[in-house]
């Protein structure tokens, strides 16, 4: 890919990340009920326009679309090659996932129980979304990926539902494209076409977003092997997704974004407008957009993945601190300037302990996978793998 293509996904990327962590703050510690029958300030007013579900969610679905361009899209080109490719493949989409998953669910575990312990009878931990969710036999299934599909995610951590997906997209494409793939034998091409199609089919059939998170992971594939843009100007199309994100955010409300057809719809509209903004990048001939041009972005970039993996069950814990430091009805009243600090405190705190946990975990992801390729003796040649979006 291009440098415009690359900056603005590290921008992008970071920024969703940022867009979730907020969105969860917003909702342990924001309160704006009143936010359309009484006067508030201009800020107030933008904090509710971005910091939404809407945002959030359009977020997730950037990940699967920039993981299918970073992914998927490299897995097809190294099929035209005449190069066995899938045992480095997995190996290193494996290190990928499990340098940062495995830490975060032994912390999850560990600061979910603590607050449990230390908050106890505060509405915390005692939610009845949670009824099921700290049994430690659920953190096995989150193990295999499983969580949001066939399981729930133990604890608190539910955003590793789109985590678990990503996974899975990560096996299912390659199989599903593997007759295409030089350098396996006809045998092997058919079977491992069969095997994408039973494997899909299975998780399929659990009714999650599972089925259909992989059209937006395939759109972003093919924004990354498109012989053409759809059209030359980024301008136009940055102007295009834009638009029509702001469009959505005015005009669907509430649980319409959680219903069928309008979250396809949405989602879709999202997906196809995103991918086709990053095949204009492919094509463009100069820097892409300015604003995207600085190493904050990759530098941010380098560890969203912790900062998405992380954070809830860091913010989980801070509600019960408030909680039991102020009083446990504190969260429940109308937004005051202490509220969206405490917000904004608790993304910083989130963030910097996300940067510590990357300093020994996807920092090190180049290293562990040359380790993991010599303990396995992959034969392959190497090949550098780009970075996931989480």
């Amino acid at each position: 890919m291009n440098k415009a293509t690359s900056h603005f996904i590290d921008a992008s990327r970071w920024i969703a990340a940022l867009l979730v962590v907020l969105f969860h703050a917003h909702n342990i510690f924001v309160n704006q009920a009143d936010i359309m029958t009484a006067p508030h300030h201009a800020l107030e007013y933008v904090w509710w326009f971005f910091i939404t579900f809407a945002f959030a969610h359009e977020g997730l679905v950037m990940f699967f679309v920039f993981s299918g361009v970073l992914v998927g899209g490299a897995v097809i080109q190294r099929m035209k090659k005449p190069e066995k490719f899938f045992k480095r493949y997995l190996i290193d989409r494996i290190v990928r996932i499990y340098i940062v998953l495995i830490p975060v669910l032994a912390i999850g575990f560990c600061v979910d129980n603590l607050g449990r312990w230390l908050f106890a009878g505060r509405g915390v931990y005692e939610l009845p979304h949670f009824a099921e969710t700290f049994q430690a036999w659920l953190l096995l299934p989150t193990l295999a990926s499983l969580q949001g599909i066939w399981f729930s995610t133990y604890g608190t951590n539910e955003p590793l539902w789109s985590l678990g997906m990503e996974c899975w997209y990560y096996v299912v494409f390659p199989l599903l494209f593997l007759p295409m793939a030089f350098a396996y034998t006809r045998t092997t091409k058919i079977i491992g076409g069969l095997s994408g199609v039973a494997v899909y089919a299975v998780l399929a059939l659990s009714g999650s977003y599972f089925a259909f998170g992989f059209l937006p992971w395939i759109v972003g594939a093919g924004a990354r092997l498109a012989p053409r843009p759809l059209m030359r100007s980024k301008y136009l199309a940055l102007f295009l997704w834009v638009a029509a994100s702001v469009i959505i955010r005015l005009t669907v409300r509430g649980s319409a974004l959680d219903q069928f057809p309008t979250k396809a719809i949405v989602d879709g509209l999202n997906a196809l407008l995103c991918a086709n903004l990053i095949l204009t990048l492919r094509f463009d001939t100069g820097e892409g957009f300015r604003f995207c041009n600085t190493k904050l972005h990759k530098f941010m970039a380098d560890f969203s993945y912790s900062v998405y993996a992380l954070h809830l069950p860091i913010l989980f814990f801070l509600w019960g601190a408030t909680a039991e430091l102020i009083n446990p009805g504190w969260h429940a009243e109308l937004a005051s300037l202490p509220h969206y600090l405490a917000a904004l405190g608790a993304s910083a705190l989130v963030l910097a302990l996300a940067y510590g946990l990357s300093r020994v975990t996807e920092a090190r992801t180049e290293s562990v996978r040359r380790v993991a390729h010599n303990l396995l003796r992959s034969p392959e040649r190497p090949a550098q793998q780009p970075a996931t979006a989480g």
